[in-house]
């Protein structure tokens, strides 16, 4: 089973690494629906969004919340989203976004992540070239 996801970015505060041509490319992809950052392994890609989402309602998943097992990232999506969205609203039935349910799919998250979410949230998935094609 995988660990729980965090839902903040990794690294204590005071590893912040200030790069202000970074945050404002960062505040500039944050406008469109989704935003990809590529860059070689050690370039801070990882350190520059931790630094930028600081203070914004983000959701962070890691490789290692779920080891590239698909019940096991769908399980650890929904617990880094949890802490964001309401778990109990009016007319909306929680138990549709339990992964370990028969018949959960990526579908059935993103209907009720638009159900539920009234503000703008940043969902980080972090390393998220490990996960396989299929």
């Amino acid at each position: 089973m995988a660990a729980p996801a965090a839902s903040e970015p990794p690294g204590p505060d005071d590893e912040r690494v200030e790069r202000p041509s970074v945050e404002e490319l960062l505040n500039r992809a944050v406008k469109r629906r989704i935003c990809v950052i590529i860059g070689a392994a050690g370039w801070g890609k990882t350190t520059a969004v931790a630094t930028w989402s600081r203070g914004r309602p983000t959701a962070w998943l890691r490789h290692e919340d779920h080891d590239g097992e698909v019940d096991g990232l769908l399980a650890s999506l929904v617990g880094a989203l949890r802490p964001h969205v309401p778990l109990a609203t009016p007319g909306h039935d929680t138990t549709a976004v339990d992964p370990r349910q028969a018949g959960f799919s990526v579908a059935a998250l993103c209907t009720w992540l638009h159900s539920v979410v009234s503000e703008d949230l940043v969902l980080v998935l972090d390393d998220l070239h490990w996960l396989q094609p299929d």
